[in-house]
């Protein structure tokens, strides 16, 4: 996926690309582009050779990158799982899957718990595959889907990518910049990032050396030069940290 710079052509097949449950070659993509479309597999071609546009994120995702990155159309269904207006930072998540989708209209009113139709076409991103050159209609308000729970080992793997998740904790340090607040967690021997992405109260230092239940997105991170550094976990704010 591609993030905001604040967070950090075909090629020859086969190519393998690989995604926690999604992998697929792309000869073997080309091979299943005549086929019948179910969850993770390719997208039915029309008659005129135009493929017509995949209707899950887990499809999205099981394409390969050389496949992803040539503007393959997608509409989809879904509820945002994390929004920030001043990034146009945004994830959706429909029945199979989670991704980051690029683009959205500022003067669109989107929260964590908007249901949307999306209409665009893929791009390989940076890590794994994003929908961009979108066009986005409100269709109401709902529940968050229940979030799945990972370990530390899961987040950094990034295997769950843009993926709706949630993760427990002792928090050992929260400090507050350019309105983020920035957690420091510790989980199995192992420490993980959270970000929440709207200002909190006082940086919410409260929460130091308490047992915390967060809930958010698995986003990677980049340096300067576009290097991916690792994942952290991305929240749409203090609401989604539970004791």
């Amino acid at each position: 996926m591609n993030l905001p710079p604040f967070l950090g052509g075909l090629t020859t097949v086969p190519v393998l690309w690989t995604r926690g449950r999604f992998a697929m070659s792309a000869v073997l993509w080309l091979f299943l582009a005549s086929g019948p479309t179910v969850f993770g597999q390719a997208p039915e071609k029309k008659s005129s050779g135009v493929f017509a546009p995949i209707k899950d994120v887990a499809s999205i995702l099981a394409l390969p990158r050389a496949v992803a990155s040539s503007n393959v159309p997608v509409k989809i269904q879904g509820v945002i799982t994390c929004f920030q207006r001043r990034t146009q930072l945004c994830f959706v998540q429909d029945a199979s899957a989670g991704i980051y989708v690029y683009g959205i209209d500022p003067k669109v009113d989107l929260a964590p718990g908007s249901q949307v139709e999306i209409t665009g076409v893929t791009d390989a991103g940076r890590y794994s595959p994003i929908i961009k050159d979108i066009s986005i209609r409100l269709l109401g308000q709902t529940n968050l889907p229940p979030a799945r729970p990972i370990t530390v080992r899961e987040l950094q793997a990034g295997t769950e990518d843009a993926q709706w998740i949630q993760m427990r904790g002792v928090v050992l340090q929260a400090t507050q910049s350019s309105g983020y607040t920035s957690l420091e967690i510790a989980s199995s021997g192992s420490r993980f990032q959270a970000q929440i992405l709207e200002p909190t109260e006082a940086g919410i230092t409260h929460l130091v050396d308490s047992l915390v239940s967060i809930r958010g997105v698995d986003g990677a991170t980049y340096d300067p030069q576009g290097k991916i550094t690792g994942f952290n976990v991305y929240l749409s704010g203090e609401r989604f940290i539970d004791p």
